[in-house]
Formats: structure tokens, sequence, C-alpha cells
């Protein structure tokens, strides 16, 4: 679900490894839930691992994706333009660490990333571009990261 509620995802793998991935969206901005919720696809067949939803805004949808790359990147996809040759590479792969998770909090993308066998944070916006490091207590791992829209 974005995180402004407009929209529902539904991501599908077709097997362990998530060699063929399906993604569909509806807009729910309307909806009653009276009747069968419709959804569209995206894409019906991405090559590599998949891609995770990460938030929307307005038509624009970030995902992380191993899409093209091993260790994965934050790609950006509009759904006005929605085509692969379209979409844009937001947050670069990192060809030294793995991107492990993404969450979007307060406006904002926060990437962990494994690094030396503990997660590292940082902080990105929307456009890609990087605030900072959040540094960490200890060693360890991030299981989750929430904030408001």
């Amino acid at each position: 679900m974005s995180s402004c509620g407009k929209y529902l995802m539904n991501n599908k793998g077709v097997d362990c490894d998530d060699d063929i991935y399906t993604i569909h969206y509806a807009d729910i901005s309307q909806e009653k839930f009276d009747r069968p919720i419709e959804f569209k696809p995206l894409e019906t067949t991405l090559p590599g691992k998949g891609m995770s939803f990460i938030d929307s805004i307005g038509t624009k949808f970030y995902f992380r994706s191993s899409y093209g790359v091993s260790n994965y990147k934050i790609i950006c996809v509009d759904l006005e333009k929605p085509g692969d040759e379209n979409w844009v590479d937001v947050v670069p792969e990192n060809e030294m660490n793995v991107l492990n998770d993404v969450y979007s909090v307060n406006g904002l993308i926060i990437a962990t990333y494994m690094e030396n066998v503990s997660d590292k944070l940082k902080v990105f916006d929307f456009e890609g571009k990087f605030i900072q490091d959040i540094q960490l207590p200890d060693f360890g791992s991030v299981s989750e990261a929430r904030g408001s829209g």
C-alpha cells in the first residue's frame, strides 16, 4: 500500500529465485470495497530477482530492484510511461554492498545496506540525493523503519 493510501500493490514471483516477476496495482482512492478490486499490470514479465514496492508520489512508483544489477538499486516507474525504457535509476547499485531493504519514512528513503556483516542506514530523497548516514549504536541488523507519510 502506498503511504498516501491511493494504491494497493500485488507483487508475485514465479519461483524461489523470482526469475520472472509480475506487478499489479489498483487505484483504491475511491474504492468502497463493495466489489472485486480491479488490478492493472505494471509489466507482465520482469527479468531479475524481483522488485519490491517502496512508495509512490503521484503516478511515480518507487521500487527496490535487481533489474540489470546484482546488489539491487532503487528505480522509479512512472505510470504515465511504464515501459522499462522509461525507468529511472534513483539510487544506483552499490557495487560493494547489497541493498537489503528500503523504507519510505517521513517523505524520505531509508536504505539498508549490508556492509561487513552489519546493516548500515543511508537516507536519500526521492530524487536520489544522498542526505546522510544514520549511525547505529552497535553492529546488528535493522528489522523495520517506520514514520509518518
